[in-house]
């Protein structure tokens, strides 16, 4: 039984959110020497969020029909570490794509263009710096609690800082993204 709809106010923008976090997930644990590197979904993860999103407009709180089935799937897979779970991420992106296509009468490339943050004709080009990924912010969290442990040691700044490849400069406005992302 398909999913019924309960309005489409932030829902187109809940579903391309939804889809660039699979997009990430996809584009970080793509095949490499090694296979598929699987990275477990848990409560908290980004697209775990995303998806509780886009779920609050359908009905009974569901992603729709064979959306919902990958969705699951890819969480089993994710949690039970199984390598073959890129099998699942590509038929989800495609069925949220689809999902995105039929509410807002646009192609599915133009949906995919979106999603890739790639310039239609006639939109403007984005200004600043790019997002940062989850995995780099984890990354970054994890290097200012090197730090805070470092300099209740008595480390300076400047050593640590060179001994893990940093300029100054660059380790202030690294500590200083992780601080305000945290507040």
């Amino acid at each position: 039984m398909e999913a019924e709809t309960k309005s489409t106010g932030g829902q187109i923008e809940a579903l391309y959110e939804f889809a660039k976090k699979v997009a990430r997930y996809n584009l970080g644990h793509c095949p490499s020497e090694e296979g598929f590197v699987v990275e477990e979904i848990p409560q908290g993860h980004p697209i775990h969020v995303a998806a509780q999103n886009v779920e609050q407009y359908y009905t009974d709180d569901e992603l729709p029909g064979e959306m919902q089935r990958c969705w699951r799937k890819l969480l089993r897979k994710s949690r039970c570490q199984e390598e073959d779970a890129e099998d699942c991420v590509k038929p989800l992106l495609e069925e949220i794509k689809a999902e995105i296509a039929d509410l807002t009468g646009d192609s599915v490339e133009k949906v995919t263009a979106r999603i890739k943050n790639k310039r239609t004709k006639g939109q403007a080009k984005r200004r600043g710096r790019p997002k940062r990924t989850y995995e780099q912010q984890q990354a970054e969290a994890a290097l200012a609690e090197e730090w805070k442990i470092a300099k209740a040691n008595g480390v300076s700044k400047v050593d640590f800082a060179r001994e893990k490849g940093y300029p100054l400069a660059d380790f202030n406005r690294l500590l200083d993204r992780v601080y305000r992302q945290n507040k």
